[in-house]
């Protein structure tokens, strides 16, 4: 593993334990203006707070679990746990919101009084801010890394801010006019936007596990490939990407000129996995089938110096998203 690998790794790592001591010290925060105020919607608020504190802890293995080296049993390394991290963190967020659903109802037919004073609001606003902050960092590194683990946990934390917003807006409404039932109201809504939000993050975990074809980066290789491809390359195809957590795994169909030899071939291979190390900061790893080309490519293909030229050339295709993930090139 790369020294930049590993500065990369240990700063995911840092940032998840920054998650999870920050989850332990808002959820007593909130914990204690649910106890000042008695406040379903503040209980709702907590008890996601509860799930961040779960989700974080789990978060910080599996992230470290990623970044173990490959071995007999993981050929492709162990990144993939993030996904099933992630999904455990999404089906987490869903029941605490159905439980704060359930808690909501059950608060109709068997009222509390709520009281609510500027101590406990102002600790949820605190609260609600340093959630927003810390979701929005692991968001930002996560994508600059590529870890949907620290993703998933920072979409989580953000809009756990905006609950908290519409949380304190809620409450001060119920302040100013009294009416208590409105606090259950508010807490129903707030555990519809938080099951919700545990769906999201459990859909895109199961598209992970299953290899589900990423849109965005498979239009990120095709610009790449369309802008950096070299005259030798007559077509590329057959392309497949899947991801192991922070690392990406490529396969694909490189057409060569026919009367290359190995070596030419191997500098050309070489050459195509530099532009993509470089593009994805080293989390790629290529496995690159080469062909030689046919007479009917003749057409599209615009090596100048071609001795073994049998058609004039034409017009060369443009590799879109499409055209890299045909299975076998259509003759032209």
């Amino acid at each position: 593993m790369s020294d930049t690998r590993q500065n990369m790794d240990q700063v995911n790592i840092q940032v998840q334990r920054k998650a999870l001591i920050l989850g332990f010290v808002l959820f007593g925060l909130k914990l204690t203006a649910y106890l000042i105020t008695n406040s379903n919607a503040i209980l709702t608020d907590a008890l996601e707070g509860l799930v961040n504190i779960l989700g974080a802890g789990l978060g910080l293995f599996s992230l470290y679990y990623a970044t173990l080296p490959r071995d007999e049993n993981h050929p492709y390394g162990h990144g993939k746990i993030e996904f099933i991290s992630s999904g455990f963190e999404g089906a987490l967020i869903g029941i605490a919101g159905a439980g704060m659903i359930f808690k909501a109802i059950y608060a109709f037919f068997y009222p509390e009084e709520v009281t609510i004073n500027t101590l406990s609001l102002g600790l949820i606003v605190f609260a609600g801010i340093v959630n927003y902050a810390m979701g929005y960092s692991m968001v930002q590194q996560g994508r600059k890394v590529n870890s949907i683990q620290l993703e998933a946990g920072g979409k989580h934390l953000i809009s756990d801010g905006y609950t908290t917003a519409g949380l304190v807006v809620g409450l001060g409404v119920v302040w100013i006019t009294g009416i208590d039932a409105l606090d259950n109201v508010l807490a129903i809504i707030l555990g519809l936007i938080i099951s919700v939000t545990g769906y999201k993050i459990i859909r895109k975990s199961i598209a992970g596990v299953m290899d589900e074809a990423d849109e965005e980066y498979l239009e990120k290789m095709a610009k790449i490939l369309e802008d950096k491809r070299r005259e030798a390359w007559v077509d590329i195809h057959n392309i497949r990407m899947v991801r192991y957590g922070a690392k990406i795994h490529l396969d694909a169909h490189l057409t060569l000129p026919w009367y290359y030899i190995l070596k030419d071939s191997h500098d050309e291979v070489n050459h195509l996995d530099s532009i993509l190390e470089e593009v994805f900061d080293g989390n790629i790893e290529t496995s690159v089938h080469t062909e030689p080309c046919r007479k009917d490519l003749c057409r599209i293909c615009n090596l100048t110096d071609c001795k073994e030229r049998k058609e004039a050339f034409e017009c060369r295709d443009v590799w879109t998203v499409k055209h890299l993930l045909n299975y076998k090139h259509e003759e032209v």
